[in-house]
């Protein structure tokens, strides 16, 4: 039985333990965390995910645990419409929407789909070596482990990249975003409804993740490792979005503020290359993104499923790996570049260029949008 290695719990670790054990691997992930901790507090699975989850037998279960949406909604801060997207369409081509979640959700939804013993937490990955056809792990305890292919899915400081690939320096993206999650009922109209406004330095997004639930997202421009306080968080965030349209006040004066993270937005440089020898990468390790497309997950969970896609038609690791790449890295190249230019044309503080921002996305035609979304959505394998 063939042997996988997986370093790192999250999302794409996960994903890609349940696409190999389907497959009948023996599989083993290690997460250095004492107990699985999701950073952020909600997440989008978008149509793209949807569709890989179904093929692994869980979108039922994370729909079931989410709230499916029917529309995403672009504002300006006076509240004047930008631009929406109708999701029925794109249910009706694809068989799913895009599903807003508590990220810990989630994750519970992953693990518990694994056989039990497959997770094994408080186990730090140091470092492996490649010993002929095999790769040998070595962690923090003193253990190890070998196996014929070691994945890093071990976030953007990935320890199996910087063996792999060293140097690679992270880029700042001139934000930070708080996020929280706020216990407030919302209007009738926005509870199957994604919302972003855009008022230059600052932005902010919300979805419904559960019954009187709402995750919100609030990037701003910052400089980077500016000191924060829970003290000093519910003002900042008040002098912020303090005059938002409604019901963006109530949302924030419904959270509990201990209950809020902030988090400087950081990607970096594509990569040529995501593997070498019996180790591959995938997910942030592999090319970290800024969220303003909300791909960040999904495109680890096609990782995941691609990766395993190639191991099951080919039994060459070399040919698997060279095949993973070749269908990964161009979608992905491209989703990083977009979104962080995303990122910086949503925050344009210029009236005149707002004005000619906005109103190119609101004449942008719905032939064009919907082309958009399907070099999102489309899988290729």
């Amino acid at each position: 039985m063939a042997r996988l290695l997986v370093i790192g719990g999250g999302i794409g670790g996960l994903t890609t333990a349940i696409a190999f054990s389907s497959m009948n691997w023996d599989v083993a992930v290690h997460e250095a965390a004492q107990e699985l901790r999701p950073v952020g507090k909600g997440i989008w699975v978008p149509i793209n995910a949807m569709q890989v989850f179904a093929a692994l037998g869980l979108a039922e279960r994370i729909s079931q645990a989410g709230c499916p949406l029917r529309s995403i909604e672009l504002q300006t801060a006076s509240g004047a419409h930008i631009s929406s997207v109708q999701l029925e369409p794109l249910v009706a081509r694809y068989g799913h929407t895009v599903v807003s979640i508590h990220r810990a959700k989630l994750v519970e939804i992953l693990a518990n789909a694994l056989k039990p013993g497959v997770l094994k937490l408080g186990s730090q990955f140091t470092h492996f070596a490649q010993e002929q056809s095999q790769i040998r792990a070595y962690f923090k305890d003193g253990s190890e482990a070998t196996a014929d292919l070691l994945v890093g899915a071990d976030g953007i400081h990935s320890r199996v990249r910087e063996q792999v690939f060293p140097g690679v320096s992270l880029r700042y993206s001139g934000q930070t975003c708080f996020r929280g999650v706020s216990e407030i009922a919302l209007p009738n109209y926005l509870t199957h409804t994604c919302r972003e406004t855009w008022g230059g330095r600052n932005r902010f997004g919300f979805s419904p993740v559960g019954h009187r639930q709402v995750y919100w997202f609030a990037p701003q421009l910052s400089a980077p490792g500016t000191e924060d306080s829970t003290d000093s968080r519910m003002r900042c965030l008040l002098d912020s979005y303090g005059r938002f349209p409604s019901p963006i006040p109530d949302i924030l004066a419904a959270t509990r503020i201990d209950n809020t993270i902030r988090t400087d937005l950081f990607d970096f440089p594509p990569i040529a290359r995501w593997s070498a020898g019996n180790v591959v990468l995938l997910g942030d390790a592999a090319h970290a993104m800024t969220p303003n497309l909300g791909q960040g997950g999904a495109q680890a969970v096609e990782d995941a499923y691609a990766l395993a896609r190639q191991f099951a038609q080919t039994a060459s690791i070399a040919d698997a790996l060279k095949n993973y790449e070749r269908i990964r890295i161009p979608k992905v190249r491209s989703i990083v570049k977009t979104s962080r230019a995303l990122g910086k044309i949503a925050h344009w503080q210029n009236p005149l260029a707002q004005w000619a921002r906005n109103t190119a996305l609101r004449w942008t035609p719905r032939s064009i949008q919907q082309k958009q979304l399907e070099s999102l959505y489309d899988l290729s394998y």
